[in-house]
């Protein structure tokens, strides 16, 4: 039987398959025996998911209804306006024909007003770091004298882990998640980066946030700045004009001409993404 292509949906049929086996009647006396997973070897669709990719587990989603596509708005649970950003997308690639789930991926606690939790498929906690402390920045954690904080080894798995099921991973201005992008597209997720100023204390400066995007931009099929002069900041770094995107849904009204002109983020969407 050919398996679904979708990791979620193959993960799902692995499952089943492996149960059905399981349940034959000559495999009645071992059935009552207790799986011992270092004798076992594979022995559960996550078993597989860590041999084959090297992560810790696959997220238990259902295969989506009517062939929609899974989507990921990754946010700080910090930074409200960042979930407010993340519902609105949310909404809007519902109507692009995906489901689109929030991964709250940082510290403190998750408050979601009832409005926010509507718009998502699903709400998914990632506290960060999880258990390990974030060791102390060094010289090297910087990109072009910008701040980077880096991942532990295992923290970063368990994230890359979280989102590596996914069809598409969004950032919504979280310069932190970030460093995972290029593990994930080489799981063939696509990945967007959401980049505006962000209100949250501590918070980075526009120009910061923009060029902690650029050390990890080759990783992104996509940069979408949510104003102008995000948008110049990322022109005046490089960014590859074919990558930037105006989200039209979002963005204000603005005089700035290259702004208006640029391509909008509806582009690039595939065609099978049609609303189911």
């Amino acid at each position: 039987m050919q398996p679904p292509a979708g990791a979620d949906a193959a993960l799902s049929t692995l499952r089943e398959a492996m149960a059905a086996a399981w349940s034959r009647p000559s495999n009645g006396g071992w059935a009552a025996a207790p799986i011992d997973r270092y004798r076992a070897g594979v022995a559960t669709p996550e078993d597989v998911y860590q041999t084959v990719h090297r992560l810790p587990s696959v997220l238990p989603l259902l295969p989506p209804v009517g062939g929609r596509r899974l989507a990921a708005l990754v946010a700080d649970p910090a930074d409200a306006e960042a979930l407010e950003t993340a519902a609105r997308m949310a909404r809007w690639l519902a109507g692009k024909g995906y489901d689109a789930h929030l991964v709250a991926l940082g510290g403190g606690d998750l408050t979601l007003a009832t409005a926010l939790v509507e718009a998502f498929a699903s709400v998914i906690p990632h506290p960060s770091p999880l258990v390990l402390p974030e060791r102390p920045l060094t010289g090297r954690d910087a990109y072009l004298g910008t701040p980077l904080r880096p991942w532990d080894a295992v923290e970063e798995d368990m994230a890359v882990g979280t989102l590596a099921v996914f069809d598409l991973v969004v950032t919504v201005r979280h310069g932190a998640a970030h460093p995972l992008m290029g593990r994930l597209r080489a799981l063939g997720v696509t990945g967007w980066a959401l980049l505006g100023a962000s209100t949250v204390p501590d918070a980075p400066s526009p120009a910061d946030a923009v060029n902690g995007c650029a050390a990890f931009e080759h990783a992104y099929q996509t940069v979408v700045p949510l104003d102008a002069r995000t948008f110049r900041l990322c022109q005046a770094l490089g960014f590859p004009t074919d990558k930037l995107r105006r989200w039209e849904d979002a963005a204000e009204p603005d005089t700035d001409p290259d702004w208006t002109a640029c391509a909008p983020l509806s582009s690039c969407l595939p065609e099978t993404s049609a609303a189911a």
